[in-house]
């Protein structure tokens, strides 16, 4: 019988399993099978070094002290219908891992493409019906460029950056002592797939993280996109901010943008930060420029043309000036993940777009030593008033 390349590895552990369990079925496995089961469980992909406890544990570790544990189900049925229920237990297992690498790592088009529900960390809190059409499907007349990439490769672009003893609104703020994860604990984030990612692979411990894959400037406060379950009450990106009260937001939106003219996301944001400053007066406001993306990779990946490096540079710009227009603090995300050329690197991208999870850990590390308390930002900003 042939089988296919992708499920050759679950296959042999699971014959070799059924074999230890046909032989032995009341004993432990020694150090040596449980190494060789690392080698090809695929949960190891996903989990190091858990595959092969999962499989233990959950697929034959119910033959371990049998004897005493009679309660236990393996100890009632039949021999068949053990390594039956094992065998659907491991296809099953092995399915979802190979799904849920393809999706993440390996998404097509669009930056924060296909549906996705919405995710948040507040009490109550549930996801939501799936995401709408991306700019790529569906963009306000006149815009949505839809030519090649250029073939010359954008020039990194650089914000200024303010020291740790003094900051100017409209310059990147300087790196600063590092705060302790706790600090985000009257944080939240809010944004796309890419601050999914963060939540997901950043390693933060603290703050509420809402995000929506696909979610834009336009969509933040049209209750057409409602997308959070809070309280049981249904409300926007921006209104998440009307519900509890915060001592820092972050702010990264713009990926799933640069399908739009520049001057409409700039109307857009500015509304948007305007809303942020009236729902959160006391809070600190963190808008973040966009890292930039892998040109090639994304075009390996039949994602839009106009999702450019040379694009995101161009609204980074936007960014920049609206933040000090509004006079909120800048964060130059974007100068992380800048390689020699301009570009995101390889390593740190799966589709051109999105981060591995080294990426968003590194994101993550960048705002420890990037912040600053609420007493000094509003004193800067009475100050510029």
């Amino acid at each position: 019988m042939l089988i296919p390349a992708k499920m050759s590895a679950p296959v042999s552990v699971l014959l070799y399993v059924v074999k230890l369990c046909r032989d032995n079925p009341v004993r432990t496995f020694s150090g040596a099978e449980l190494n060789a089961a690392h080698l090809f469980c695929p949960l190891d992909a996903v989990l190091p070094g858990q595959g092969a406890n999962f499989l233990s544990e959950v697929a034959v570790g119910h033959g371990r002290n049998a004897r005493e544990r009679r309660g236990c189900l393996a100890g009632f049925l039949p021999r068949f219908g053990a390594v039956l229920l094992l065998f659907v237990c491991s296809g099953l297992l092995a399915a979802g891992v190979i799904y849920g690498c393809s999706h993440f790592n390996a998404r097509s088009p669009g930056t924060d493409v296909g549906s996705g529900a919405p995710h948040v960390t507040s009490p109550g809190a549930s996801r939501g019906s799936a995401a709408p059409p991306s700019p790529s499907e569906a963009s306000p007349s006149g815009v949505a460029p839809s030519g090649a990439v250029p073939s010359e490769t954008a020039p990194p672009e650089t914000v200024p950056v303010t020291g740790a003893d003094s900051y100017e609104f409209g310059t990147a703020l300087g790196e600063r002592e590092r705060v302790a994860d706790e600090w985000f604990d009257g944080a939240v984030f809010l944004g796309d797939s890419r601050t999914e990612g963060l939540q997901l692979f950043g390693g933060l411990a603290y703050g509420d993280f809402y995000w929506h894959r696909g979610m834009n400037v336009f969509r933040a406060d049209d209750s057409k996109y409602a997308y959070f379950d809070i309280g049981g009450e249904k409300t926007t990106l921006l209104g998440t901010l009307r519900v509890k009260k915060y001592k820092a937001v972050y702010l990264m939106l713009g990926i799933n943008e640069l399908g739009y003219q520049e001057e409409a996301y700039s109307a857009a944001l500015s509304e948007l930060v305007d809303g942020m400053i009236e729902a959160q007066p006391e809070a600190v406001i963190y808008l973040q420029t966009m890292p930039p993306v892998n040109d090639q990779k994304a075009r390996d990946f039949d994602i839009s043309p106009y999702i450019s490096t040379k694009n995101v540079n161009k609204f980074n710009e936007a960014i920049a000036r609206i933040a000090e227009e509004k006079r909120v603090v800048l964060l130059d995300t974007a100068s992380i993940y800048r390689g020699p050329d301009g570009q995101l690197p390889s390593e740190l991208t799966g589709d051109g777009v999105h981060f591995t999870s080294s990426g968003y850990k590194r994101w993550a590390d960048f705002l420890r030593t990037h912040t600053m308390e609420p007493e000094e930002y509003l004193i800067l900003r009475d100050m510029e008033e």
